[in-house]
């Protein structure tokens, strides 16, 4: 091959894969015509189509009884997650996700019983699924990273109680309630632009423009939500914010650092209204945990949260519907947990929780096993119990005091 046409052939070649101009010596040199040619495919391989599918499935049954009315209910079910992640390095990922719940049975001793059975709506011929993520991603330069769908947004500090959640539909359970997250998210755009030390994030929310089929006015109904978060001097700062029109502006802080071993958080969030201009209404959440034991495999964790309008000692029964949200519209709550993880050869973790509303006196401790012997599917037993006088937080939904116990498998696909 005369070596004009060697020429033209590499810098075709070149162009075909992407690769920057060489010099004169090494456009003759074989072994740089093979490494161009293996960065080619390797660019290639990155930027290829990739799949990650997942199911986050859990199986339960649970029973209770009440002492008080001899009543006792129990249930049996399968609820979860599944999603299909599409990627493509060049372009970007595409996320979908849907969340699941099926009952094989569920009983109920009484009326009470009944309606909490009844809100759940169990149907062993019909399998439940909802919407849980559907959005697209990219980057500009890798400069800003957009996120354009339906999205849950995680922003804040604190693990059990999140009063700067603004945005979600619902606010996140702790892993001891809700073992898998099974939140719907809101349809919006957001922004993240990472900065030196610190990270901005914008979301604009359309969650309102469109309700129950009814179309709004966009300017009307839109929402606009920021967060900025930097670390200084080991403590991690942030600031959220959430205005809309005909609505409380709202704004919060969450602080992450440790003490003396010790993780220590918290979030303080204010909402401003017409009727409260120069006296905010707060909530606030601050808690701890820290490892301890010969090879720290123990947590202790502890955590408090206060709604300044929040509801003190009430008997349910006198709140309309919906207007008592669980674990949030009381005016104090407590959380205390310890747990142990690798236990017996790794076999065996074992955790003691509790929670309470602290102005109505009413409160759930549980005990739970996670056993994963060899051979069989990891499992978790558990013992639970409601207390506190009728018709408060933790104990209307049985009528009185009540005990618990169930079982457990969770697996992921």
């Amino acid at each position: 091959m005369r070596s004009i046409d060697f020429v033209l052939l590499w810098g075709a070649a070149a162009m075909l894969y992407g690769q920057e101009p060489l010099s004169d010596d090494d456009v003759f040199d074989p072994g740089a015509f093979d490494e161009a040619v293996a960065q080619g495919v390797a660019v290639d391989s990155q930027n290829r189509l990739e799949y990650l599918p997942g199911v986050a499935f859990v199986a339960e049954a649970a029973g209770y009884h009440t002492p008080a009315t001899d009543a006792s209910g129990s249930d049996a079910r399968f609820y979860g997650k599944a999603f299909l992640k599409a990627s493509k390095a060049d372009i970007g990922a595409l996320y979908l996700g849907y969340n699941y719940s099926y009952f094989l049975y569920a009983s109920a001793g009484d009326a009470r019983y009944g309606a909490f059975y009844l809100i759940q709506s169990p149907d062993p011929l019909d399998l439940s699924a909802t919407l849980s993520e559907f959005h697209c991603s990219f980057d500009i330069k890798k400069l800003v990273f957009v996120r354009i769908g339906s999205q849950l947004i995680s922003w804040g500090a604190t693990w059990f109680w999140t009063p700067v959640d603004f945005i979600n539909r619902q606010h996140a359970q702790a892993s001891v309630i809700s073992v898998v997250d099974i939140r719907s998210g809101k349809p919006g755009v957001r922004l993240h632009v990472p900065y030196r030390a610190m990270n901005l994030f914008f979301f604009t929310d359309f969650s309102n423009v469109v309700d129950k089929g009814r179309v709004g006015v966009l300017g009307e109904k839109v929402g606009q939500a920021w967060r900025i978060d930097g670390t200084f001097r080991g403590v991690n700062i942030g600031t959220v914010g959430y205005v809309g029109k005909n609505r409380p502006e709202q704004i919060g802080f969450d602080a992450t650092g440790n003490v003396l071993g010790a993780d220590i958080y918290g979030e303080l969030a204010l909402a401003f209204t017409d009727a409260a201009r120069s006296a905010p209404h707060c909530a606030l959440s601050i808690g701890g945990s820290r490892l301890f034991g010969p090879q720290r495999n123990w947590t202790g964790r502890a955590e408090f949260y206060y709604n300044d309008r929040g509801y003190g000692d009430i008997a349910l029964s006198r709140l309309s519907p919906g207007e008592f949200t669980p674990f949030y519209s009381g005016k104090y709550y407590g959380y205390a947990e310890i747990t142990g993880t690798s236990l017996l050869n790794s076999m065996l973790a074992i955790s003691l929780f509790g929670f309470g509303n602290l102005a109505d006196r009413s409160f759930s401790a549980t005990l739970q096993f996670t056993l994963d012997l060899p051979g069989v599917l990891p499992f978790t037993v558990y013992g639970r119990y409601y207390g506190g006088r009728d018709d408060r937080e933790f104990t209307r939904v049985f009528g009185g005091s009540a005990a618990g116990a169930g079982a457990r498998i969770r697996a992921d696909f």
